[in-house]
């Protein structure tokens, strides 16, 4: 029931803690070539959509550069983008942006990650660096530079640990205090793609 089929390109999604919506990041290629980045809001309860325009060059560089992340309480959307060195949160509730700012967190040509601790700090990643971002202001904090490329990254329930997927093994990091907690090395796994949410 949802009027006509979609312009653009779909590129990555998110989902809301709740299953209720979803986020999708389309581009579209308007004059000379210059893509234009939007997110698509799927409302599945309720059977709307809407579109949340990104600003000019915003999330128009490399799909993998990208990294979408949702807070907890799912009222606000995390676009972050490693190409431009840039993060955007988005009002789920007004479905506006309400702010961006520079961060330096990307590593050229790595894959991009994100993710919102629950009553925490926003975390991201690419290449082997690790960002901690102050969702109040979207100023940069702690880093930290692994010694591996890093495969995605997830918050504990009570926001008080970190870990951090690399290529062989799972590092757990504290924090409050930054400090390596040690790390989990799976036997028989392979490879680490990606982290997901346990």
């Amino acid at each position: 029931e949802l009027q006509e089929a979609m312009q653009g390109t779909a590129r990555i999604q998110a989902a809301s803690p709740d299953g209720s919506r979803l986020y999708t990041l389309y581009s579209l290629k308007g004059d000379g070539g210059v893509k234009h980045s939007f997110i698509h809001v799927l409302s599945l309860d309720e059977e709307w959509a809407h579109c949340i325009d990104l600003p000019a060059g915003f999330a128009a560089g490399s799909e993998k550069a990208i990294a979408l992340s949702v807070a907890p309480d799912g009222k606000h959307l995390y676009v972050a983008d490693a190409a431009s060195d840039m993060v955007a949160e988005l009002d789920t509730e007004a479905l506006t942006v309400a702010r961006t700012n520079a961060v330096d967190f990307g590593i050229s040509g790595a894959p991009a990650h994100a993710v919102r601790g629950p009553g925490g700090m926003l975390y991201l990643a690419s290449g082997t660096r690790l960002q901690a971002v102050d969702p109040s202001t979207l100023a940069p904090g702690r880093s930290w530079y692994l010694d591996d490329k890093i495969s995605g990254i997830q918050a504990a329930i009570d926001g008080s640990r970190l870990y951090v997927g690399l290529q062989d093994r799972i590092v757990i990091l504290d924090t409050a205090t930054g400090k390596n907690l040690g790390a989990l090395s799976p036997t028989d796994l392979g490879n680490i793609g990606q982290l997901g949410q346990s």
